[in-house]
Formats: C-alpha cells, sequence, structure tokens
C-alpha cells in the first residue's frame, strides 16, 4: 500500500526531537534507586544492632576465644584498671523509616497512585459514594495517558487491516457452521471501517461509569441484549449470547401466536 508502514509509533509523552519520546518509567528511576539504596542502609543498620561492633580498651590479652566467651555469657573481666567495652555500633537514624516512607509516597505521587488509586482508606471517606468520586477525580492523569495510547494503538491496528486488506488473500466467514455462504475477504470490508481500543474501561477507575453508560443505552434502545453482552465484562459471554437468541426467538414466536398481546402492549405505549 503507497504511503503505508507496517509500523505504528506507540508514544506516550512526545519529545521535540526525539523519535522514542520519554518513558513513564523515566520519572521513577530515580526514586527507586534512592529507595534501594536506603533499604539497603536500614539493613545494614539493623543488622549491626544484633551484631555489634565493640572495642576493648585496656584489654591485653583479648583473642578469639576471650570474645566468644565474652559473647555466650554476656560479660568479661580484666585485672587492667581502667579496662572497659565501648560499643561503636552506629544508630539508626530515627527519622530513617520516616525517609523510607516519603519515597514511598513520592513514588506513589510520581507515578500517579494516590491512596484510593491503590486501594487503601483515604482519611475521612465514609460512604461508597464519596470514594468512588475521589477516585474519578483522581484519575484524569492516568485517563489521559491510556486514552492517547489507546488511540495510537487504534491507528496502528488501522494501518495493519489496511495493509491486510491490501495483502492478505485468506478468506474468513462469519458463521463457522455456514463457511460457503458467509465467507467473505478483508478486501471486501467496508471503506469506512475503523479499528477502536477500548481498554481503559475494564479498569476498576472506569468500570461503573462504562455500565452506567451501557445501560443508558440499553434503556434509550439504541442497543441490544447482545450488545450489552459485547460492551460488559461478563462470564460465559457466548453462552449468555446464545440464550439470548433462544429468548428473543421465543419471544417472536409467542407474539407471532398471540397477536392479541402486541395490541395490548401498544395500547400502553410499549414496543
Amino acid at each position: 500500500v503507497k504511503g503505508k508502514l507496517p509500523y505504528g509509533l506507540i508514544q506516550p509523552n512526545r519529545v521535540q526531537g526525539h523519535f522514542w519520546g520519554r518513558p513513564e518509567i523515566m520519572n521513577m528511576i530515580g526514586l527507586q534507586s534512592l529507595l534501594g539504596v536506603r533499604l539497603d542502609d536500614y539493613k545494614r543498620l539493623m543488622s549491626m544492632q544484633y551484631d555489634k561492633l565493640l572495642a576493648f580498651v585496656g584489654f591485653d590479652s583479648m583473642n578469639d576465644e576471650l570474645y566468644d566467651q565474652f559473647r555466650s555469657a554476656g560479660y568479661v573481666s580484666s585485672a587492667t584498671p581502667g579496662a572497659r567495652v565501648e560499643d561503636l555500633t552506629p544508630k539508626v537514624p530515627e527519622n530513617a523509616l520516616q525517609e523510607i516512607n516519603m519515597i514511598i509516597e513520592m513514588i506513589d505521587e510520581v507515578g500517579g497512585f494516590k491512596n484510593i488509586l491503590s486501594g487503601q482508606g483515604e482519611p475521612g471517606v465514609r460512604a461508597g459514594n464519596h470514594a468512588q468520586m475521589l477516585l474519578k477525580t483522581a484519575s484524569p492523569r492516568l485517563r489521559d495517558r491510556a486514552l492517547l495510547v489507546e488511540r495510537q494503538c487504534a491507528d496502528f491496528g488501522d494501518s495493519s487491516l489496511e495493509l491486510l486488506a491490501a495483502k492478505e488473500a485468506k478468506a474468513y466467514w462469519v458463521d463457522e457452521t455456514a463457511n460457503e455462504k458467509t465467507e467473505f475477504l478483508l478486501a471486501q470490508l467496508p471503506d469506512d471501517r475503523r479499528i477502536t481500543v477500548d481498554s481503559h474501561s475494564a479498569s476498576p477507575v472506569y468500570e461503573d461509569d462504562h455500565k452506567e453508560v451501557v445501560g443508558f443505552l440499553a434503556k434509550s434502545g439504541i442497543i441490544d441484549g447482545e450488545s450489552v453482552l459485547d460492551l460488559l465484562p461478563v462470564p460465559n459471554r457466548d453462552m449468555l449470547k446464545q440464550r439470548f437468541k433462544q429468548m428473543q426467538a421465543q419471544k417472536a414466536q409467542f407474539l407471532q401466536e398471540h397477536p392479541e398481546m402486541v395490541a395490548k402492549m401498544e395500547q400502553h405505549g410499549h414496543k
């Protein structure tokens, strides 16, 4: 296909003069490295609290055997005046854990995951509606990146489909039980076809909004039950769609056999 390349650019953060853009992880690298260093420091200092660094001042004959006796007995004696044991173990800073928690909070802040988005409670939230509202107001940043990547993936899908339609000679079918009757080629697809990616709606952040939109469309008669099953993450979708078709067929047969019911429904304003 002239002017089309079999490649797609996924670039959440565009940078002028840089082909690949800026990766999302870039802002996290420094903080994650700092967190790793601080955790190693804290682990080393805590280990030294159990295996202390001691100085034996004034002991003329201190050796490994005497030191082991001291460790097992918990004390040591010496005839030398002024002999003493000094603890040289570095102390754990009082704000060590506070600093580690602060770094973790900064990582959550930079990554866009506050308490409410991480499944944790938020102070002052007592009702589910309040929590849902906070969840929505805290998610625009993530949603903005998700929508941008979805559009880029959709553009790549459109280009790939256009290339396949031009080069792919494989036959497909709509109904596997009637291959020859429903067989078609990708080149026979309508010109106004388009591919969409709607992955973010599966996230718990937007799930309720997605369900409300689907429910409104179904209630308004814009979509049918089969479309509702396609749009919602329900289990056993194929089985439910088959049952829905059977229910619709039974309903149509019932109305055909009882036309008076149709008239009665029309009198009550139903269609």
